[in-house]
């Protein structure tokens, strides 16, 4: 079994078939003939992410909505076509996957979107724009919708991504930024991470600018620590969100802009729900 993910990182193992079997206050509940694969080889791109291992995680478990072999839809008894997760910073902690009547969502700061697109399609959600300090950024909003998918909320792709025309904009406010506040001037040579944008140097204290993702109904502010990155094995400093060729590629919400925010997808509803949370 061979899975491609957007960002071109990829699982690789054994596919076969199992019995599951779930304990409740009914009993046992045993579900036969479960279809079920284990990634043994995992290539995840920008492994500076992961110090340089070649096989850096121990697998994948697809969520998908749609597909018949899907965990959602196979044990749909269980899992009533609903989730919800917590992603920890990296090595921090570790979170729960729940489902069902277990995955729940609360707090004064919950906001909720629709989830798009068909049954065999990822997590889409309409991205309308993109916030740099406040300041709502000029792309068009068609952009945003690249492939006529919108964006791609994907836990399975490390960093975040955007179609290049958007990324160029985004890129430029950053630069402005640090330069108009600290004198940085970005890299001109090619990255040894692979990121589009970083400086050399590592900075011992700064004040990250704020990026605010504006979906229908729903602002996400991402945090702060999520959008940059220090490489000290190669003394760069990356912004952690990338450039998407337009030509084939999506808007990607990856996992490392995720973090400290509990996701709930309800299938059923078709409605993607966050709400901050110290995971």
């Amino acid at each position: 079994m061979l899975k491609f993910y957007y960002d071109r990182s990829s699982t690789y193992g054994p596919f076969g078939f199992d019995t599951f079997t779930f304990l409740s206050e009914q009993g046992q509940l045993a579900i036969p003939n479960v279809a079920f694969g284990w990634g043994l080889f995992n290539k995840v791109n920008f492994n500076d992410y992961f110090h340089g291992h070649d096989n850096p995680i121990g697998g994948i478990l697809g969520l998908g909505r749609g597909h018949p072999t899907g965990i959602l839809q196979q044990l749909n008894q269980i899992t009533l076509r609903r989730f919800s997760y917590c992603l920890p910073p990296q090595f921090e902690a570790q979170s729960l996957l729940h489902f069902g009547e277990d995955a729940q969502i609360g707090g004064p700061s919950v906001g909720s979107t629709p989830i798009l697109g068909g049954p065999d399609d990822y997590y889409f959600t309409k991205l309308d724009a993109i916030s740099f300090n406040g300041q709502r950024l000029q792309i068009d909003p068609s952009l945003f919708m690249a492939g006529g998918k919108g964006m791609a909320v994907d836990s399975g792709s490390p960093y975040s991504h955007i179609v290049a025309e958007a990324f160029k904009v985004l890129k430029q406010a950053v630069v402005d930024y640090f330069h108009n506040m600290y004198g940085w001037q970005p890299m001109t040579q090619k990255s040894k991470t692979g990121f589009d944008l970083c400086y050399q140097n590592i900075p011992t204290v700064f004040t990250s600018p704020s990026v605010t993702l504006h979906f229908e109904g729903a602002d996400f502010v991402l945090h702060k620590p999520t959008l940059f990155q220090a490489f000290e094995h190669h003394n760069e400093f990356c912004m952690t969100i990338l450039s998407m060729d337009q030509s084939d590629g999506l808007n990607i919400l990856g996992a490392a802009q995720q973090v400290n925010y509990r996701f709930l997808f309800d299938v059923a509803a078709l409605r993607l729900s966050f709400s901050p949370e110290n995971c």
